[in-house]
């Protein structure tokens, strides 16, 4: 994989940001349903 490409970087970049809040907010949701149901499943 080539990063020498200033767009292809940014792109990247802002797709790693993207995943990072998506896997945050689904790790919190969890959590918040496990804590709620209090089994886990």
């Amino acid at each position: 994989m080539r990063l020498d490409h200033p767009g292809r970087a940014s792109a990247l970049a802002a797709a790693a940001d993207v995943v990072v809040r998506v896997v945050g907010f689904g790790v919190v949701r969890f959590g918040v349903v496990r804590a709620e149901h209090g089994t886990p499943r």
